[in-house]
């Protein structure tokens, strides 16, 4: 099988074992008696008005579906765009090892990471992890492309600060690393952007 047969197959096994898990954490969640955290961040939308969520962790998720539960969009639907926010995370990583994997035979140990279950489970309904997981494979992708000085690296950081501050931590550090260790730029711009990241660092 050539590597483009072998990129397309996992590619559409992937978003297929992704889907399977959403409809198993679907039902999970929708019969259990207790209230999930799904539904913790619907029923906040639900009472709050929308600037009031505007906050960390738990009432920056609500802040985020606000618009789409007052326009009326139930659990279900909910569900399923968090679950395609996460399957997207998955889908970058999984073009990230093949574009850089073309002249070699597939890791399977690699690889197989993008398979275990309780990746696809824990990021497969509305959840803090399913935005964070994306967030992740973005910065990836932004210093894989040697892109860091984008738009995009910065609203990631921003918003991974506004779900999960700790995360930022995580983030900002392989930021710096990555960028000290890889880019070719002058060293003099590399001290100057390592001392702003570092600055935001202690800011936040």
């Amino acid at each position: 099988m050539n590597k483009k047969l072998e990129y397309k197959y996992g590619y559409y096994v992937l978003i297929t074992y992704h889907l399977i898990f959403l409809i198993i954490c679907y039902f999970y969640t929708a019969f259990d008696n207790k209230e999930s955290d799904c539904e913790k961040y619907i029923r906040l939308a639900n009472d709050l008005e929308w600037f009031d969520l505007l906050g960390f962790g738990t009432k920056f998720i609500g802040f985020l579906i606000y618009p789409l539960v007052k326009l009326g969009f139930g659990y279900f639907f909910l569900t399923l765009l968090f679950s395609l926010i996460s399957l997207k995370g998955f889908l970058i990583y999984y073009k990230l090892y093949f574009n850089n994997n073309q002249k070699r035979k597939i890791n399977l140990l690699i690889i197989g990471w993008l398979f275990l279950p309780s990746f696809h489970f824990w990021t497969s309904f509305l959840s803090k992890d399913a935005i964070i997981f994306l967030m992740m494979a973005l910065v990836i992708k932004a210093f894989e492309t040697k892109n860091y000085k984008s738009i995009t690296l910065f609203i990631v950081v921003l918003a991974s600060f506004l779900i999960r501050p700790y995360a930022v931590i995580l983030i900002l550090t392989s930021c710096v690393f990555v960028y000290l260790f890889y880019s070719k730029e002058r060293i003099q711009k590399k001290i100057a952007y390592t001392i702003t990241l570092l600055a935001c660092f202690f800011i936040l």
